[in-house]
């Protein structure tokens, strides 16, 4: 059944004239991490053994309630709540510059104390530095966008495309779905199939993503030999998709439900404890639906990202996947109508890396780890804007 709702939410989308917004980057994520419905399996590597598993009954129900729900709320969306993005933004250049140097003086200590992990590619050593780089770039990267800063945004885009030299895409990522709104919205109401041609080098963009995962370890050692051969191989592209993050994340799905993993603790306790600044103090004792998972999949020799929908169905099987499935559809009326309303670049960026977080990222993050991001964007858009006020009453 999934496939089915899948293919009206792509027709509803490219045929529909309505305002690309945050419904348009929520069904493009479900649809990229649902990936799997149309092979009809899961894959994952245990040390040098493939696992394929199918898509179970189950899990397909779990899909088709997500499309579903996703599908009626953009269409009540578009009924109800649609309203033009007003395109005039609040712009202060002085504001501006201390996002990005405050950005950048970030991204520079990070480099400093880890540019050999940056070099050959050792992420897991990056440590706490780097969620400040990855916070301010994000940050500064969307103000310069928004505000048309050209050579600022070369600059993040470049620390962006280190970013990924390294093995993480989601700053890129980040950046491309941003600047896709950002198009987007200035064209009004428009029917996606109409730029069939644009959207081309979207995908070429996006599957570059997917290949480069599979050769970054080759690219780091710099072994071009072995970079152009997978690049001559046709299987290798074909491989790229099969093996691609939505493959591995949805075998979480499926160990959930057959294995019946559970969650004992509270997700609100949780995420209580996450809000705080310094909340990581407190959260030494408290089971975590990441923790969880973890401890099931401890047995692989690399590390996995979360499932939002396996965390949903361990806190309380198909019931909570379903009030899961009711706020998830809701969320981009929410950040739509918030983006609206403010002008200001710096709220704007603030909104749309939090709506980027919450519709797509978490998806592979869950719940905890997004809500964590999102704290981050927040608590530095906050110390900039008072180390702006503070610098602006010392210069008075």
């Amino acid at each position: 059944m999934s496939p089915y709702i899948a293919t009206a939410c792509i027709l509803y989308l490219i045929g529909k004239k309505r305002q690309v917004d945050f419904y348009t980057i929520a069904i493009i994520s479900t649809l990229f991490y649902f990936l799997p419905i149309f092979f009809g399996f899961t894959w994952f590597r245990d040390g040098v053994t493939d696992i394929v598993n199918p898509i179970t009954p189950q899990m397909d129900a779990v899909y088709s309630t997500v499309f579903f729900l996703l599908l009626l709320g953009c269409i009540l969306n578009d009924a109800v709540l649609s309203r033009p993005f007003p395109m005039t933004f609040i712009v202060s250049r002085q504001k501006q510059l201390l996002y990005y140097s405050v950005a950048l003086f970030a991204w520079l200590i990070f480099a400093t104390f880890h540019w050999q992990d940056l070099i050959v590619g050792r992420k897991e050593n990056f440590g706490s530095l780097y969620s400040v780089s990855f916070t301010s770039v994000a940050i500064a990267l969307t103000i310069a966008i928004t505000s048309k800063s050209i050579k600022w945004a070369c600059v993040f885009i470049l620390l962006a495309l280190i970013d990924t030299y390294a093995g993480n895409r989601e700053l890129i990522a980040f950046a491309a779905m941003v600047t896709f709104i950002l198009i987007m919205i200035k064209r009004g109401p428009v029917q996606l199939w109409v730029y069939s041609r644009s959207m081309i080098p979207i995908l070429v963009a996006a599957f570059t993503l997917m290949t480069y995962k599979m050769i970054s370890a080759v690219v780091i050692l710099q072994r071009w030999d072995l970079v152009f051969a997978r690049l001559a191989d046709p299987d290798f592209y074909v491989m790229s998709i099969m093996r691609s993050e939505p493959f591995v994340t949805q075998s979480l799905l499926f160990s959930a439900i057959e294995e019946g993993w559970t969650f004992n603790g509270s997700v609100f306790l949780n995420i209580s404890i996450i809000l705080l600044p310094f909340g990581s103090i407190f959260s030494e004792d408290v089971q975590s639906l990441s923790g969880v998972i973890n401890q099931h999949m401890g047995y692989l020799d690399y590390g996995v990202a979360s499932n939002f929908w396996a965390e949903s169905y361990m806190m309380g099987g198909m019931p909570m996947v379903v009030i899961s499935a009711l706020v998830y559809a809701a969320a981009p009326a929410a950040f739509n109508i918030m983006f609206a309303k403010w002008r200001s670049v710096v709220i704007r960026t603030v909104v749309a890396l939090c709506a980027i977080t919450l519709i797509f990222f978490l998806h592979r993050a869950g719940i905890e780890y997004s809500v964590n991001i999102m704290k981050r964007f927040l608590l530095f858009a906050l110390l900039v804007h008072c180390l702006f006020i503070l610098m602006n009453g010392r210069a008075k």
